[in-house]
């Protein structure tokens, strides 16, 4: 091989080791921007179905987290909402770079918060606590899958 090949074939190479560098690069900073999304906006919505979902064993026997106001359950449903609208933004070409696995996540998201939401409107107890199931679930595979810290 001729310096002017060896030459060119360095020069290309290390554009596409350069470009594959910047693509993990890239890839790297939109999980980074997605997960302090997640942490910041959408954990908390979804703690506003999970902390008042459930029944906790304590010395005194179980007691019941669930909302016992009108307005315990209008929170509820309000963070169910929350996890519908954020979850949505989760699906944007910002946060999903157009991955369908993350798009079907994120719909499975959607899904279960919408079943949290219509028990919460029900105050249907059992039907939130197996919603919340699910939306662990799907959060879990997330995490899972894309190689997050898993939910608490």
């Amino acid at each position: 091989m001729t310096a002017l090949r060896m030459g060119v074939l360095s020069v290309a190479l290390s554009l596409v080791l350069g470009a594959c560098g910047n693509e993990d690069r890239q890839i790297e900073a939109r999980m980074e921007h997605a997960a302090e999304f997640m942490r910041d906006e959408l954990d908390p919505a979804v703690d506003g179905i999970w902390l008042r979902s459930g029944w906790v064993l304590t010395d005194q026997g179980e007691e019941s987290l669930f909302p016992d106001t009108e307005e315990g359950w209008d929170e509820v449903v309000a963070s169910a909402q929350s996890v519908i609208a954020l979850t949505e933004e989760l699906k944007t070409e910002e946060y999903s770079d157009n991955d369908p696995e993350w798009i079907a996540i994120s719909d499975g998201l959607i899904v279960a918060a919408e079943l949290a939401r219509d028990a919460a409107q029900a105050r249907e107890e059992q039907a939130l606590f197996d919603a919340g199931g699910q939306m662990y679930r799907v959060c879990l595979a997330c995490h899972q899958r894309y190689a997050m810290e898993a939910p608490e």
